[in-house]
């Protein structure tokens, strides 16, 4: 035997079994089974905290989502389960839900009532709907055209075309550019 269990024998051996006993649940054997289950303890922990993360997150991002315009009525089941795996690299931001819109060419809603206070992403909704490289429109580009366009796209006419970019918001119509 080791130097732990004579230790225990000795206090049986002097009437001191209640305390021989709670210094037993104190063997190593012991210690190592406690240890191997707060392993266990701390792994269903994190997986826990990570289910709840994911069920606060989802009402969130459905929110997001039926805020930019998202049909959920028309989403199928793998279209549903792949917004609910979603996961934006931090906060979700209206360019997050835009880029999830157009890489999964997501079904969305016309609003045909005309609120003065339009989301940002009013913009992303039409070119989510549009095709994925764009319109090309020749030389002559309306607003409208242009409200189809991806928001890097947008971007790239800015840069390129700031004056024709601020006549565009205006709501006039460019011509003479090919983009």
């Amino acid at each position: 035997m080791g130097k732990y269990e004579d230790l225990l024998q000795q206090l049986r051996d002097q009437g001191l079994d209640d305390l021989a006993e709670d210094f037993s649940e104190f063997s190593a054997t012991s210690l190592r089974q406690k240890a191997a289950s707060y392993d266990t303890v701390l792994k269903e922990n994190s997986e826990l905290r990570n289910k709840v993360t994911e069920l606060i997150e989802i009402p969130k991002k459905e929110q997001a989502f039926r805020k930019a315009g998202v049909d959920f009525e028309a989403l199928r089941p793998a279209e549903k389960d792949l917004l609910r795996k979603a996961k934006p690299d931090g906060e979700i931001t209206e360019e997050w839900v835009a880029k999830v819109i157009s890489e999964y060419e997501l079904p969305v809603t016309v609003n045909e009532e005309s609120s003065e206070e339009e989301p940002a992403s009013a913009g992303v909704v039409e070119a989510a709907k549009s095709a994925p490289t764009g319109v090309r429109s020749g030389s002559t580009i309306t607003p409208t055209v242009a409200a189809k366009w991806t928001p890097d796209r947008m971007m790239a006419f800015a840069e390129k075309y700031p004056e024709a970019w601020e006549s565009l918001k205006k709501g006039e119509t460019v011509t003479g550019i090919a983009f």
